[in-house]
């Protein structure tokens, strides 16, 4: 056999055993989390079949719950506050936009640990427009934690939106890098 060939081979073996570890260690952390619903969501995202609810007449619904769930780590939001005023005068929120609060309290079902991250977290307002946590808002910043099993913690989050356009804000959650994203209607607090 002539020599480049050999060496063509052991490349070639390396890197598809390089590549086998690699996509055998991704499905393997995205198939070992636990079924008992990893990819839901409430309000019900487009691959969840909805159901018309009938209500009796005298009954009226329940206001939607602000929750999303992923591998058994539940985000549940409370307390949003639109056109928030800060008390710095250094920090206010870009021309044409207001400032949005709310509390966000994470609880780990799961078997591992799951980092609760302030930059898993846009706020997509009613012009269709995301905006980034915003650091400099009038909540208190913080810093990533690890929740481990049975851990529950409440956060402050500050986003910018667009000014006058108070409904239809949807904070979306994005756990981890093969999650996809979670959207939670938000409802504001009056």
């Amino acid at each position: 056999m002539i020599a480049w060939m050999r060496k063509y081979k052991k490349t070639t073996g390396l890197m598809a055993a390089v590549i086998a570890l690699f996509l055998g260690g991704a499905i393997a952390s995205v198939t070992s989390a636990p079924h008992s619903s990893p990819r839901t969501s409430t309000p019900a995202g487009p691959d969840v079949l909805q159901h018309p609810a009938t209500f009796p007449p005298s009954a009226t619904p329940a206001p939607a719950a602000m929750t999303a769930t992923f591998d058994n780590v539940t985000v549940e939001v409370h307390d949003v506050i639109y056109d928030v005023s800060s008390n710095n005068a250094f920090f206010q929120p870009e021309r044409g936009n207001v400032f949005v609060t709310m509390q966000v309290t994470a609880t780990n079902r799961g078997s591992s640990q799951y980092n609760f991250n302030p930059l898993n977290f846009v706020l997509r307002d009613a012009m269709g427009i995301k905006h980034s946590v915003d650091f400099n808002g009038p909540s208190e910043s913080w810093s990533p934690v690890n929740l481990t099993r049975g851990a529950s913690i409440t956060k402050p989050l500050s986003f910018q939106a667009t000014a006058g356009h108070p409904s239809g804000l949807i904070l979306i959650w994005t756990p981890g890098f093969f999650s996809g994203d979670h959207p939670i209607p938000l409802q504001v607090s009056s």
